[in-house]
């Protein structure tokens, strides 16, 4: 009687954290708010934070659970190894707001990781056999809010007036590919639970309609990223599936789904016979993001140029094509490759603990599709298949968190299930525990939760406000009326004033205090935005500009010849350099430039001007 206690109390305790997962999991990724600078990432971001630090007490009180079993001991070591590897890399990145936090309209920083990995390992103890049924059934109500939204969107309904450059289907997640991407993960579990005999036939049926609607809603986005993600999801699942009927079947098709995989990426890099239907320019640029990528490991390979630091390096590392084919101040924060991202930015120890990370995943879940029976490799074969399709679309993008939190919930869900997918050792259930003392466990698991949920509330504050004060200083900025200057002033001190405020922002309301006349006190945190981050390009490019304005040639020069460091592929910068140099009568360091400009872009506008105008 007592065992059967003890047993009805550890599951009844499980649903409350099981629930946390998957509702934090759901407002990340449909959460956004109008009035911030970044509508998208500081709202998911403080999702992803609040639901990991709820979920701490729960891992921390059933740790004895993780111990005595093998798999989850070894997921929990692996993940512990890859967040030490990438604090090590954040403590020696040379920006640690950046390192931390993470790149303006990024934020993979370490804190987005450090949730994630939370959330990973709350899912591989949370989530089993017994209630798939209601991980599926969440997913498939996100999933339709989604497609939903997405056709609304298509069909010029959206109640919101997006200031948006891409294709309208941008749902929650702010750009057709992360929204295509994400519906494709969602898609690809709402057509394995039409497969799966022993949930009801109404709920099937549900399914199919879920898959209908993300299905036309991701053609409707034009993002291949979508379509490619859904083959490969239902392909992984239909091999498995034909695997249940028949083994030969089943693997002969996995191999030719693979190799038709395989065809499909070199086609959307404009290779192979796939190309003219797959290819997109898009994502043949992509092959310029990975080359600086792997040029920035190579050169620090031990802890790569900083976390999220990719983008205050990439203009030093892009090629000259890059800038001759998209122009020489297009950018890019993001290797779009996550594997490459981990290497370029975190080095070696942050790379090889990552890729370990999703090889010991896929590992398992072989081992869980070759032990598991019917329904039940199905169940895994749907979390399995869904976080390939996130696999997939992290090969040539970013970990937008809308995203990533499923990719890394539905890993610890693929490893749980693995195992025989029991949220409750056989363990747990022989320790003949009194119910008070589990109740006191409760008692003291809660609290600790909710003294980090307070922390995790305190900084969600903080990053709502920095980005509620950028929001309105732009918006005063971009009245134009000279009477709205004192406001402005308030508004920009505000911003530049808040503590751990984005550099890019703090730069950028730098800049509006200089074109509304408050020249000095602009320039002067500017220059503090440069002394703190020599490699924001951004604010040493407005001085450049701003003290080529005030006639102050010698500080414009050297503003000049510092960006050329951080770009030397950038013949407008070079230019502007040339013009100084004429200016301050240096003629020789002028032609020096000239020629600097016609070796790489004589056939550039900046290479034709230079011609003219660079002579003495």
């Amino acid at each position: 009687m007592v065992k059967k206690t003890l047993q009805d109390h550890l599951i009844q305790t499980n649903v409350g954290p099981f629930r946390v997962l998957i509702f934090g999991a759901a407002i990340t990724t449909l959460g956004l708010w109008t009035t911030f600078q970044d509508p998208f990432n500081p709202v998911k971001l403080a999702t992803i934070l609040l639901t990991a630090s709820w979920l701490v007490g729960f891992i921390i009180f059933n740790i004895n659970n993780v111990l005595q079993n093998r798999v989850r001991l070894q997921f929990l070591v692996l993940s512990i190894i890859f967040l030490f590897s990438l604090f090590l890399a954040s403590i020696m990145t040379d920006e640690s707001r950046i390192a931390f936090i993470g790149e303006n309209q990024r934020n993979n920083g370490f804190l987005m990781y450090f949730g994630l990995a939370v959330i990973a390992i709350a899912a591989c103890l949370l989530i089993s056999l017994n209630n798939t049924f209601n991980l599926f059934r969440s997913i498939l109500w996100l999933g339709l809010s989604l497609g939903i939204y997405g056709l609304l969107q298509s069909n010029g309904l959206d109640p919101i007036e997006w200031v948006n450059p891409y294709n309208s289907v941008i749902s929650t997640l702010g750009n057709p590919n992360f929204a295509a991407a994400t519906m494709a993960t969602f898609a690809t579990i709402a057509f394995g639970v039409q497969f799966i005999t022993s949930f009801k036939i109404h709920f099937r049926l549900f399914a199919l309609l879920v898959t209908l609607i993300l299905s036309a809603t991701i053609f409707f986005s034009d993002a291949r990223q979508g379509l490619i993600g859904m083959a490969v999801g239902f392909g992984t699942f239909i091999a498995v599936w034909l695997y249940n009927k028949t083994r030969k079947i089943g693997i002969g098709f996995l191999i030719i789904a693979a190799a038709v995989g395989v065809l499909a990426i070199l086609g959307m890099l404009q290779i192979g016979p796939l190309a003219n239907l797959l290819y997109k320019g898009s994502v043949s640029v992509r092959g310029y993001y990975w080359r600086a990528g792997i040029e920035m490991f190579k050169n620090y390979p031990i802890f790569g140029v900083g976390i999220d630091r990719y983008g205050a390096n990439f203009k030093e590392y892009r090629e000259v094509g890059y800038v001759l084919n998209y122009g020489f101040d297009i950018s890019s924060s993001n290797a779009h490759n996550v594997i490459i991202q981990m290497f370029a930015t975190g080095g070696i120890f942050v790379g090889t603990t990552f890729m370990a990370l999703n090889l010991y995943v896929i590992w398992r879940a072989f081992i869980g599709l070759k032990v598991l029976n019917k329904d039940n490799r199905l169940k895994l074969a749907a979390l399995f298949s869904a976080w390939l399709v996130y696999q997939a679309t992290t090969f040539i993008s970013i970990d937008t968190l809308g995203q990533a939190i499923w990719g890394w919930l539905l890993a610890g869900g693929v490893v749980s299930l693995s195992t025989g997918g029991s949220a409750i050792s056989k363990q747990d259930l022989s320790r003949n525990l009194e119910l008070n003392k589990l109740q006191s466990r409760s008692l003291l698991k809660s609290s600790l939760s909710f003294l980090l949920l307070i922390f995790a509330l305190m900084f969600t504050l903080i990053l709502f406000r920095a980005e509620t004060n950028m929001f309105h200083t732009r918006a005063i900025y971009t009245t134009n009326l000279q009477a709205n200057s004192t406001y402005l002033k308030k508004a920009a001190e505000k911003t530049i004033n808040f503590p751990w405020v984005n550099p890019i922002y703090k730069a950028t309301a730098a800049s509006y205090l200089v074109n509304f006349g408050y020249v000095d006190q602009g320039l002067l945190v500017l220059n503090e935005v440069v002394k703190n981050d020599k490699r924001n390009a951004e604010a040493i490019g407005l001085l450049a500009d701003y003290y080529t304005q005030l006639k102050k040639y010698d500080l414009a020069i050297a503003n000049r010849v510092s960006l050329s460091k951080l770009d030397p592929w950038n013949a407008a910068n070079y230019l502007e350099l040339g013009r100084l140099y004429k200016q301050a009568g240096n003629f020789e360091k002028m032609n020096t430039v000239k020629n600097k400009i016609l070796s790489f872009a004589p056939e550039t506008a900046e290479g034709k001007t230079a011609l003219i105008e660079l002579t003495q």
